[in-house]
């Protein structure tokens, strides 16, 4: 089963919950992942972001702005 199709029954299935405990919890679990996603990397994996981008150039792994266009009307 894709990501997609697991999403859908996981909202198929929520839209079905009744307890409210339980609700509760993928609340909190849902906001501390956005929470998580939201807070600031350390100057360390800042940095380690900056070189591997700088390699990835150097080593040509990069792709233009048009061509990602192209790619990402398929997704």
């Amino acid at each position: 089963m894709n990501i997609q199709a697991r999403k859908l029954t996981l909202i198929e299935t929520l839209i079905h919950l009744n307890d409210e405990s339980l609700i509760n919890k993928i609340e909190k679990l849902v906001q501390s992942k956005k929470d998580a996603e939201l807070s600031p990397m350390s100057s360390d994996e800042f940095y380690s972001r900056i070189d591997k981008s700088e390699n990835a150039i150097k080593k040509g792994q990069v792709i233009s702005q048009k061509d990602l266009e192209k790619d990402s009307k398929n997704w």
